[in-house]
């Protein structure tokens, strides 16, 4: 079909998608709202809603081949698990979607629930996109909505509260052949609000194409490298609990997603960086939700994914990275300083039940 069009899906539902016209930088459009006390977010907690089998899949991604190629695998894979819905979310921010369709045909309208074209990074992207609903229905506790009116009537409005788990990714996330059923049972098994499946990276891209899991370019952790190794498949666990996660492929109960990339603008404070958010996040939301920080943050071995480390964001190219990235770890830490992680730590090492989603 032509790019850039409203397409229909089969079964007569409308595709979700933003104008092709939406090319500005957010940067330039955004009021960052006053900080939410924490008052506000005791005011509104709830407890978690009972299981949907739902996962909502995010992914912000490139126009390249390789992003593609990879995503489509990782989709067509998570279709397979019958008992289990996953919808997905392509957020453009090479605001080239027009390629998708050119090249994928009717696999996207088929697959794509929801997709918009915005500049910006996954976290940011997650934020902006993902909680329209709640920005209009509570603005003092969410904040103002980042475009203008003529923009937002042209994005879609996801309920988020519809699923169990979000699952916010980057493109290079190489999943097509992990166990999702066993992913998700373990990660209900775990009661943990902020996880992420342990991943191993791999050093030549491309290979993550053909068989992520064997792969023979996968880099091992370097000594002391406690990032790595915390994150790492341990074989002894089904699922560890922990006081760090990495931002990389975070799956997210749909109330802690709102805890903290929806209402702790302090743990995001500078567009362009995600940095110092991996250090907060577990203790932020350990106090949202009335929960042991020891509870509250796992990963999980029993299913672990590959990353591509495929580097193919426009933010590997800009120069001032580095310093967005020490802003936004300066401000994390002066702000949020009581909730910083300063060591990782494994609280236990877990076993789950026998259970899986087919």
């Amino acid at each position: 079909g032509a790019a850039g069009t409203e397409r229909t899906l089969q079964d007569g539902t409308q595709l979700l998608q933003a104008s092709a016209d939406v090319r500005h930088e957010y940067v330039a459009r955004r009021v960052d709202p006053a900080p939410v006390s924490n008052e506000s977010i005791d005011a509104i907690h709830r407890p978690n809603m009972g299981p949907t089998n739902k996962v909502l899949l995010f992914f912000a991604v490139g126009s390249k081949p390789f992003a593609r190629k990879l995503v489509r695998k990782n989709v067509d894979h998570a279709r397979t698990f019958r008992d289990l819905t996953f919808d997905l979310y392509l957020a453009h921010y090479d605001n080239n979607r027009s390629t998708w369709y050119k090249e994928l045909g009717d696999w996207y309208p088929q697959n794509v629930r929801y997709s918009a074209q915005v500049s910006g990074l996954k976290f940011w992207l997650a934020r902006d996109l993902l909680l329209v609903k709640q920005r209009y229905e509570r603005p003092g506790l969410y904040g103002p909505q980042p475009y203008e009116p003529s923009v937002m009537s042209k994005l879609p409005t996801v309920d988020v509260d519809s699923y169990e788990f979000l699952w916010i990714l980057d493109e290079d996330a190489a999943f097509y052949t992990s166990d999702l059923g066993r992913m998700v049972q373990l990660a209900r098994d775990s009661g943990a609000s902020i996880m992420t499946p342990a991943f191993q990276t791999i050093e030549n891209p491309e290979s993550a194409l053909v068989d992520a899991k064997h792969s023979r370019s996968i880099v091992h952790c370097q000594a002391g490298d406690s990032d790595c190794e915390i994150q790492y498949p341990n074989p002894s666990c089904d699922y560890r609990l922990v006081n760090y996660v990495e931002v990389s492929f975070t799956l997210m109960r749909t109330q802690a997603f709102k805890n903290v990339i929806g209402r702790c603008y302090n743990c995001l404070p500078v567009r362009g960086s995600t940095w110092g958010l991996s250090r907060v996040w577990c203790n932020w939301d350990a106090e949202a939700e009335y929960k042991s920080p020891e509870k509250t943050c796992a990963i999980i071995d029993g299913a672990p994914i590959t990353h591509a480390n495929a580097k193919t964001h426009t933010k590997y190219g800009k120069s001032n990275a580095n310093s967005a990235n020490s802003r936004a770890a300066a401000l994390t830490n002066k702000t949020l300083g009581k909730y910083k992680t300063r060591a990782h730590q494994v609280f236990s090492c877990e076993k789950g039940t026998e259970g899986r989603f087919r």
